[in-house]
């Protein structure tokens, strides 16, 4: 059985299949508005990234991109219904870490990543975060590993998923700590971090995009990052490797794919379409943040 670490680290693996960009002709697509499934549930940093990923197709192409949710069973569901969509580059799906680690907890999954689906491009790449609410005791990471260490399995974490990406993450993170903490699965980590604020759960791991305004409204505490170094984005939250995990890294990304029999010469007009949010997500920002903020939230 493979470890929780190469597991969360196989999750990185699908970013660099991006298309080279191109300029074959595909006729007059798109002339009618293109659905983008997303296999998480509305509300979460996911959602908000999509949302303004397509705004930014939108733009490219001068016609809707409408995002469509299809969450649950760690995202197999809608992964399965974008696998069977005709492949005509009207269905379209945004891809996650969770995508790329179903096949290796879901045995009967109907569909397969790598032949089902071809990859357009990399929308972002950010890390995530370890989030308390703003009332808990819990001011630093190392208040939270004292606390469940007295105290195992009392902690409620809350996770996107059984078997998503984070929920992994968050595995691996507290076998590394020694540590037991009880997690509570939603469809998606907008549900999750709902929760949180409705002060049902002691934890989250969360995105950015949705949790940063929350911080700044003095309703959450963000004690860690998951990536290697610090982002510039929280230049005073130190990241779990700094605090003596030792190798762990868990980046959360999102990219666009198609069904895989999707003709060429259109993925390769999405691919060209959307080449500068791909080079912002290489440099950490999300979709939609302009490109002159690149030295204040470059990641």
């Amino acid at each position: 059985m493979l470890s929780l670490r190469l597991l969360c680290s196989a999750v990185l693996a699908l970013p660099g299949l991006v298309l080279a960009q191109g300029t074959s002709g595909a006729g007059d697509y798109p002339n009618r508005p293109v659905n983008v499934i997303l296999a998480v549930a509305a509300g979460g940093g996911t959602d908000v990234e999509t949302r303004l990923y397509a705004i930014k197709l939108q733009e490219a192409f001068s016609r809707p991109f409408v995002v469509d949710y299809k969450p649950g069973a760690g995202s197999t569901i809608g992964a399965a219904f974008v696998a069977k969509a005709a492949p005509d580059g009207y269905t379209l799906m945004i891809m996650t870490p969770s995508h790329t680690i179903s096949p290796l907890i879901y045995p009967n999954l109907t569909y397969e990543v790598t032949r089902d689906f071809a990859p357009i491009g990399l929308a972002s790449k950010r890390p995530s975060l370890i989030t308390v609410p703003a009332a808990s005791p819990f001011k630093t990471f190392k208040d939270y590993v004292a606390h469940v260490k007295q105290k195992p399995t009392e902690l409620n974490f809350g996770t996107s998923g059984a078997g998503s990406a984070g929920h992994l993450a968050l595995e691996w993170l507290h076998s590394l700590a020694g540590l037991q903490v009880t997690y509570v699965h939603f469809k998606g980590g907008g549900p999750s971090f709902q929760a949180l604020l409705q002060g049902q759960l002691h934890a989250v791991i969360s995105t950015a995009a949705g949790t940063l305004p929350q911080m700044k409204a003095g309703k959450v505490r963000i004690l860690a990052v998951t990536t290697m170094e610090r982002t510039s984005a929280l230049p005073d939250v130190p990241s779990l490797h700094e605090l003596g995990y030792s190798g762990f890294e868990y980046a959360q990304w999102i990219g666009l794919v198609a069904p895989t029999r999707t003709p060429l010469p259109i993925r390769e007009r999405l691919s060209a379409g959307t080449g500068q949010d791909r080079e912002d997500a290489r440099r950490g920002l999300a979709p939609g943040q302009r490109r002159h903020h690149h030295d204040r939230q470059h990641t």
